[in-house]
């Protein structure tokens, strides 16, 4: 029994989403637990908000490419 696999030679996609994510820290380099924080698509308004967890970290995942601020 043979098996044969025809697969392009390149495969390319192009994705319109992306995870914006950091730490907050203050200035001494200490995480900042809980701070508020808002990211705005600029061209077309739309906001989300979350908090940083217990170690300063936020995810804001599938978010769509564009101008944020």
């Amino acid at each position: 029994m043979s098996l044969l696999l025809a697969l392009p030679s390149a495969v390319h996609a192009q994705v319109d989403r992306a995870v914006l994510e950091g730490t907050v820290t203050d200035s001494t380099g200490s995480v900042i637990v809980g701070a508020g924080i808002q990211v705005v698509a600029t061209d077309t308004a739309l906001t989300e908000n979350l908090q940083t967890n217990s170690k300063g970290y936020y995810a804001f995942p599938g978010w769509q490419s564009g101008s944020t601020k």
